[in-house]
């Protein structure tokens, strides 16, 4: 039992290495574009396109403390939503890639939607109520995936008495190792924000009951 808490103990530790060092080297993992001579240009290094490695450690961290600030936020507010959503994932983890293809889908039917009202200066509010709602729908499923990873790795240890507090900041921690890479920090950031965005969707924003339209139809 030792060795499985000393086991989570290091997991938190690596993933907060692993961050570290993906925000400090991140400007070097990225591909250099050679340039005509003609232009005078030389070389144009990847890194010009995004931060300096310091200003990458700053933003990265700056990340895990606004989300885990708001991860925090949303624990206390609707407890038992985040609950619901985070049973989603650990009851059937085959459904995993129709949770992330659900999620996908409704980020990519949010956008065109958003940008279609935006076409209209009357229509133009809802723009922003859409990109609101999909941030916090999307936010409170973010939330819930580390919730869920962290406490299913607490349990696998047997660890008691461990506040959700923890179990969201540590699944959290482990979700946002390898963001700051370029492109594979995004790709990976799209995939877990899409499948707690799906998960969310699937499980009624965590009420755990059925869509239906059946409140519309009763007399």
């Amino acid at each position: 039992m030792k060795f499985k808490k000393w086991t989570v103990i290091l997991t938190a530790v690596i993933a907060l290495g692993v961050l570290i060092a993906t925000s400090l080297l991140s400007t070097r993992l990225t591909l250099r574009f050679p340039m005509l001579p003609s232009f005078g240009l030389g070389q144009l290094e990847a890194d010009r396109l995004f931060a300096d490695r310091h200003r990458t450690f700053v933003s990265s961290f700056g990340l895990l403390f606004a989300l885990g600030l708001g991860g925090i936020l949303i624990l206390y507010l609707i407890p038992g939503r985040v609950r619901g959503v985070a049973d989603a994932f650990s009851r059937k983890p085959g459904r995993w890639l129709r949770l992330i293809l659900l999620g996908f889908l409704i980020e990519v039917l949010v956008v065109i939607a958003g940008f279609g009202s935006a076409l209209k200066i009357g229509t133009f509010l809802l723009t922003i109520l859409l990109m609101g709602a999909a941030f916090i729908v999307g936010l409170v499923g973010f939330i819930s995936l580390a919730y869920a990873l962290g406490r299913g790795l607490l349990r696998s240890a047997q660890w008691k008495n461990v506040s959700p507090v923890f179990s969201m900041l540590l699944g959290l921690a482990i979700l946002l190792a390898f963001t700051p890479i370029p492109i594979l920090g995004a790709i990976l950031f799209l995939v877990f924000s899409s499948l707690g965005l799906g998960a969310t969707i699937l499980s009624h924003f965590g009420s755990g009951t059925p869509w239906t339209l059946n409140p519309l139809s009763e007399e």
